[in-house]
Order: C-alpha cells, then sequence, then structure tokens
C-alpha cells in the first residue's frame, strides 16, 4: 500500500512567496517561513544574508489578514508594524511571533542565526 499524499499537487495556502519579502531585505532572501495568522495580521520569518552586517540575520514580515483577499497583498518589514519600538526588548512585536522562531530553528542552525 502506498503511503503517498492523497492531493500531492495542492498548493500550501500558507506559503509565502520569496518575491513578496524580497523588496523589504537588504540582501539574499535565504529562508522564508510559512505565514501564521496572529490576531489580525500575517506573519513570517525572513532569514536573509545582510549586506548591512555582513552575514546571515533575521527578522518579521507581517500584512493586514483582511488584505489576504487580493491578488497581491502587501507584506511590510517588522520594523513598519504599529507598535514596533526598537527600545523594548520584544520590538513592540507580538510575544506570539517565538511561534515562527522555534518551527524555523533547523533553518536557522543550517544558515547560521541564533
Amino acid at each position: 500500500m502506498s503511503l503517498l499524499p492523497l492531493f500531492p499537487d495542492l498548493p500550501n495556502p500558507y506559503r509565502t512567496r520569496v518575491s513578496d519579502v524580497a523588496p523589504l531585505f537588504d540582501g539574499e532572501i535565504l529562508f522564508v517561513s510559512d505565514w501564521e495568522r496572529i490576531g489580525t495580521h500575517d506573519w513570517c520569518l525572513v532569514i536573509y544574508f545582510s549586506e548591512r552586517f555582513g552575514r546571515p540575520s533575521s527578522y518579521y514580515a507581517w500584512r493586514r489578514s483582511s488584505d489576504v483577499g487580493q491578488q497581491t497583498a502587501p507584506w511590510h518589514h517588522g520594523h513598519a508594524f504599529p507598535s514596533y519600538d526598537h527600545n523594548r526588548s520584544d520590538d513592540g512585536l507580538p510575544a506570539s511571533l517565538i511561534v515562527l522562531w522555534h518551527r524555523a530553528e533547523d533553518e536557522r542552525r543550517k544558515h547560521g542565526v541564533a
């Protein structure tokens, strides 16, 4: 008996395309997580090679959930989030983002992001 999935060709509706978030970051995109709805926003973790720091780095991208129905829902850098505050230890971003951080543990290790 085959253990192949029943619907192997169905697209993943939670997949975030690299081309959607690439303009937000200053270097080559190495990994983009599937998006996760947290509150009224969709979030994804992006690992990229930072031209500024000269090493792989990571940060979050977000979009309003109400924008998802559009053909191309705009993604925004985490720094553009309304409650963003670089003086806070969590940058003013939702604490639930830790879920994305832990899910991407293998990718973070692979690219050398702590």
